[in-house]
């Protein structure tokens, strides 16, 4: 008789204790889930904030050296053009066609662009309604720092940048400063690139 009741006992489980591993299994299953879903966010945005840091830094690789090839432009006009705290426009070579584009950097509202006009005719002009535009950088949040800071030949490295406007011949040395939010939807912290660049053909007049 004691053998029936045993065997009656542990022959399986009732209702309740299925729907109980059922509940328990299902919420193992969403934290796993959960977890899997997190890692892969967080590889993604630190993924996407490597690749904005590293093309921006070659990006800024790029100005630098356009910025150390400032010569006068193919009319004869000084090298460069226009500074504003936002904005520079110069003349250099930037394709290596022995013939100086001219170049301008600015930001619009939180867009950092790029214009470029070829010269043309000869003699040659600049026609400004031919600049090409492109976008060299998105999410800038600059706020109210400069891009661009501007330094004579008196620059220690501690030294205050010139204030604006001021006689562009006197400018040596410039400063870029860009700060940046690789994904305004994802709590990704912003970066800030900085370099400096010294403007060699005019380093002899120092």
């Amino acid at each position: 008789m004691n053998k029936i009741k045993n065997k009656k006992l542990t022959s399986g489980f009732t209702a309740m204790e299925i729907i109980i591993v059922i509940a328990i299994s299902t919420i193992i299953m969403l934290a796993v889930s959960t977890f899997q879903r997190d890692v892969i966010v967080h590889n993604s945005m630190i993924q996407s904030g490597a690749i904005a840091e590293e093309g921006m830094r070659n990006t800024l690789k790029q100005i630098l050296s356009e910025l150390r090839g400032v010569s006068s432009s193919q009319t004869g006009a000084y090298g460069l053009e226009s500074v504003a705290t936002n904005t520079i426009i110069f003349y250099s070579d930037i394709d290596s066609d022995d013939v100086r584009e001219r170049v301008r950097y600015f930001l619009d509202n939180q867009t950092f662009k790029k214009g470029v006009v070829e010269p043309t005719g000869q003699p040659y002009t600049y026609n400004l309604s031919a600049e090409q535009l492109r976008i060299v950088a998105d999410n800038v949040i600059n706020g109210t720092s400069s891009v661009f800071s501007f330094y004579d030949n008196s620059y220690t490295g501690t030294s205050s940048a010139l204030s604006l406007p001021t006689d562009i011949s006197k400018i040596k040395l410039i400063k870029i400063n860009l700060g940046l939010d690789p994904n305004p939807n994802r709590p990704l912290e912003a970066m800030w690139i900085t370099s400096q660049v010294m403007l060699r053909n005019f380093k002899d007049s120092l």
